[in-house]
């Protein structure tokens, strides 16, 4: 959560949590018990306690979404399980040598090439490792 709403949260519950207290403290005047008004006061003090009490501990609950959430990208870094062997591609069409950096990601996921030299186009596909 960001630092902006947990400092909001806190300054919230403040308020909430001492004006509860002064309402269940006034409870017990001689003057509100005789009027009756004990039974409210104690409602409303005890509410607006329990509501300061909670503003307060969200502001210290970590929420997995919602307000604030930060989306961080983890990318992990994958090793190949062998030896590398580093082949020169060549062009199927002419036997040109061809520029790795030509590489282009089609709409459907799969990677090819186009050659610069006759203009043909191949798709690359990895061998498997079994």
């Amino acid at each position: 959560m960001k630092i902006g709403v947990k400092i909001l949260l806190i300054l919230l519950s403040l308020p909430f949590f001492f004006l509860g207290l002064i309402f269940l403290l006034s409870a017990f005047d001689p003057e509100a018990i005789s009027q009756g008004k004990m039974g409210v006061r104690l409602f409303f003090g005890g509410f607006l306690s329990l509501a300061g009490v909670i503003l307060f501990a969200l502001a210290f609950i970590p929420f997995k979404g919602g307000i604030g959430k930060s989306e961080k990208e983890t990318f992990s870094k994958q090793e190949p399980p062998g030896e590398i062997n580093v082949k020169p591609i060549k062009c199927p069409h002419c036997g040109a040598n061809i520029d790795p950096s030509t590489t282009a990601l089609s709409p459907e996921g799969t990677l090819s090439l186009k050659c610069p030299y006759c203009g043909g186009s191949f798709l690359i596909e990895e061998a498997p490792k079994w």
